[in-house]
């Protein structure tokens, strides 16, 4: 995900608020539905990708637990 990468912080603002505007377009087309959730994880992501604290650890190269990387992994693809 370009998000996590370092390239995400030299790209230009209009592409984030291109992004951020898309997605939310996205999410308010899927209320009611699965991936409504995803989404909005999406935008947390986006908006602020360095906050998450599991991204954070996997992204510092700290080590987490089974049920944290389970969990995150779930989330992230709206099966949890």
């Amino acid at each position: 995900m370009l998000v996590l990468r370092g390239e995400w912080n030299k790209l230009p603002q209009a592409n984030k608020t291109h992004l951020n505007v898309t997605l939310q377009n996205t999410i308010s087309n899927l209320s009611n539905t699965p991936a409504y959730s995803l989404c909005q994880h999406v935008i947390r992501v986006v908006n602020n990708p360095w906050n998450d604290p599991t991204l954070k650890k996997i992204i510092d190269g700290e080590s987490i637990s089974d049920s944290e990387g389970k969990k995150k992994y779930f989330h992230l693809f709206g099966l949890f």
